[in-house]
């Protein structure tokens, strides 16, 4: 994040800190707020306090005295990227993901030293266990929640048929015993700055307990990414010929049409969204690919990686976390894979 004020600039991982030392006052932004409730991610290059901004991907922050900072972009996503790895046919490009996640997590793994693989029964977490008993992992397979809620029952029987050991922990705390833990609460609220909700709170009853072991002691799988391998933000657009298109205006509709209709977006708020918008096709192209391209990289630069920067940030504390499928050689591969 960045910001100015009376005393300067300053960049920094949390907003508070960097407002007070610019000596601005702090004031929660409704405009992203509402960007915040309607998607679920703050899409918006807009901090959830005003006058705090989110420095973009693939840029550099140059400081010279005297002088205010400059922000510039070194790679566009397509040099980023790079180029895109032909194949034969749909069953050829699948296999190559298989193995470049298969091969992903044995790394990941050789860097751990207490791996532990989250498994829910959702399609991203079968994915991950499946490539890490591939690639050797002898470990548990973890489901947290109700002991007779789907991911678990599901997480058994996905253990089951990968011959690990399945560990259920009821990681829920109990309504109750929040009130008795307000302190920590406010605690959780202040290190997020407001981008994590109280279910996912109710889900660490360590943090909630105070009970909070080194990050070292501890390294976890995340399915986060494998969404945009599925394209599940607008599955449900009723209208696969639009997602065949290169009409840059109709992505910007089933974009809008993505807020939810209890926390409808309101003028300020959706000029954030569009002025990222417009941000995301300069740095991307409107000449690369279809609708169904520009959402999936979309999702990637604005709701993956930003929920990664700002709801994993208060989880930090407890343990650090892989993420798998957030890696280029298979976000491009996606390009090939139809929408339907």
């Amino acid at each position: 994040w960045y910001t100015e004020g009376p005393y300067g600039w300053a960049a920094g991982s949390r907003g508070e800190p960097i407002l007070e030392m610019v000596g601005r006052e702090r004031r929660i932004s409704t405009a992203a707020s509402n960007v915040f409730l309607s998607y679920g991610h703050n899409y918006s290059d807009a901090s959830l306090l005003e006058h705090v901004y989110r420095v973009p991907q693939r840029t550099q922050i140059t400081t010279r005295a005297g002088s205010r900072p400059r922000i510039s972009r070194y790679a566009t996503i397509q040099e980023y990227l790079g180029q895109e790895v032909h194949c034969a046919d749909r069953d050829e490009r699948l296999a190559m993901c298989a193995d470049r996640l298969t091969a992903r997590i044995a790394r990941q793994l050789q860097y751990s030293s207490h791996p532990e693989v989250l498994v829910t029964g959702g399609r991203d977490s079968r994915c991950i266990a499946a490539a890490a008993k591939r690639a050797g992992y002898t470990g548990v397979l973890s489901t947290g929640g109700a002991a007779d809620c789907q991911d678990v029952v599901i997480g058994a029987q996905v253990a089951s048929r990968l011959k690990l050991t399945h560990l259920h922990t009821p990681d829920r705390v109990p309504m109750d015993q929040f009130s008795n833990a307000v302190d920590r609460l406010r605690l959780w609220s202040s290190m997020s700055e407001g981008a994590e909700v109280i279910r996912h709170a109710r889900a660490y009853n360590r943090f909630i307990a105070g009970d909070v072991q080194p990050v070292e002691k501890q390294q976890l799988f995340h399915g986060l990414g494998g969404e945009i391998g599925r394209g599940y933000y607008y599955h449900n657009t009723g209208d696969l010929e639009q997602l065949y298109t290169a009409d840059y205006a109709i992505g910007r509709q089933i974009l809008s049409a993505a807020a939810k209709s209890d926390a409808p977006l309101m003028r300020d708020a959706r000029a954030l969204i569009e002025a990222r918008w417009d941000s995301f096709s300069e740095d991307f192209g409107t000449d690369q690919g279809t609708v169904a391209h520009w959402l999936d990289m979309f999702f990637w630069q604005n709701s993956c990686l930003h929920w990664g920067a700002d709801m994993l940030s208060v989880k930090s504390t407890m343990y650090w976390a892989w993420s798998p499928f957030l890696d280029r050689e298979l976000i491009k591969s996606y390009r090939g894979l139809d929408p339907d």
